[in-house]
């Protein structure tokens, strides 16, 4: 697998003859994510292949050095999540060679999907650490999220809607952070949310603003979609 130092991501990040070169290098660690992710073989000519560039070059750009997470951990959940997602919008999925016929063929992902998963897992638990020491102050245990986060659509968009409106609103996620209090009369009034749903909720949304706001990219990345819609509202 080809490797790239801290300074050619940032020189990719900022360049796109860097980020040309760059992805080049990358080839064959994209290709084989997409595939082991479609668990079948993907090729420069499959859409699953583009979106895994385009994946990939995101990745180049929100990286941070300074994260507990390595360029290649993020990437490969970056593009697995992404290619997840284009499979799920789409219906058909014939025309390509099987993932099993490649291995017949002396192509074997095993590996590679084993130290995926370790790497995802030594990653995740990092941030997990750091995550839980920064919510401690608000009395906010990690296994409690679970029971806090919301459980039906129309409780999840009510939940994102607040932190958007949180994120927006930096001077209220500088008051949450120094007071250790979610705002509930003010996302009450702005966002038309329950007070009730708040309140049951409340763990959670300070819990995801935190991730929004913070140095968290795997987990982060699980909240793609809340983040997006925080961007583009």
């Amino acid at each position: 697998m080809a490797h790239g130092s801290n300074e050619d991501i940032r020189r990719a990040a900022q360049s796109d003859e860097a980020m040309t070169e760059l992805a080049h290098r990358y080839n064959l660690f994209i290709i084989r994510t997409a595939s082991a992710t479609c668990r079948r073989f993907v090729t420069k000519h499959d859409d699953e292949y583009a979106i895994a560039l385009r994946a990939f070059c995101d990745a180049v750009q929100k990286f941070d050095p300074e994260a507990d997470v390595s360029f290649e951990t993020y990437a490969k959940l970056l593009i697995k999540n992404r290619v997840i997602d284009y499979l799920r919008a789409e219906s058909r999925h014939t025309g390509h060679l099987s993932l099993e016929d490649e291995m017949e063929n002396g192509r074997d992902f095993s590996n590679d999907a084993e130290t995926e998963q370790e790497e995802n897992q030594n990653a995740a638990a990092a941030e997990i650490a750091r995550l839980s020491a920064v919510i401690r102050v608000y009395g906010i245990s990690f296994t409690e999220l679970p029971e806090a986060s919301p459980k039906h659509q129309k409780t999840k968009e009510a939940c994102a809607l607040a932190v958007t409106y949180m994120l927006r609103h930096p001077e209220l996620a500088a008051d949450m952070r120094r007071n250790h209090l979610l705002p509930m009369k003010i996302l009450q009034e702005n966002c038309d949310i329950p007070r009730k749903t708040l309140e049951r909720h409340r763990k959670y949304i300070m819990t995801a603003t935190e991730v929004c706001l913070g140095d968290y990219p795997v987990i982060a990345e699980y909240l793609r979609h809340m983040i997006k819609s925080a961007e583009e509202s």
